[in-house]
């Protein structure tokens, strides 16, 4: 039973591996965050799920999901690469219109005006 729900839940999760990255590849920050959600919950899951089970038993289920932990680790490691590269291009493009804003208000500014500010203050009192 212990074997059969944790095979399911790091299934479950790579699956939420795959939809993370491509979510990110398409750009749909949105949806972004209920994957995330729903990726703490399943791995909620297999914490508790583990803390019902003797340490011969994880042990075991550690050895026999080997292969699937490794892949697991590799499509992470995957992931945490285009998470970060996404992170770049995000500050880049920001960066980019804090720069274009900046200009624009410098050139935008307010005109001066062709009579000269002092020579009217002193001749209105």
């Amino acid at each position: 039973m212990y074997m059969l729900e944790k095979e399911k839940l790091l299934y479950d999760f790579m699956d939420s591996i795959t939809v993370i990255e491509d979510l990110l590849r398409r750009e749909e920050f949105e949806e972004l965050e209920s994957c995330l959600r729903q990726r703490y919950v399943i791995i909620s899951q297999i914490d508790r799920l583990d803390e019902g089970v003797t340490v011969g038993e994880r042990e075991k289920s550690a050895e026999e999901f080997n292969g699937l932990l490794k892949t697991i680790v590799i499509r992470e490691k995957k992931l945490m690469q285009l998470l970060e590269e996404k992170k770049c291009q995000i500050e880049a493009e920001m960066n980019k219109l804090h720069s274009s804003k900046r200009v624009s208000t410098l050139y935008s500014g307010k005109q001066f005006s062709s009579e000269g500010y002092f020579i009217d203050r002193k001749l209105r009192p």
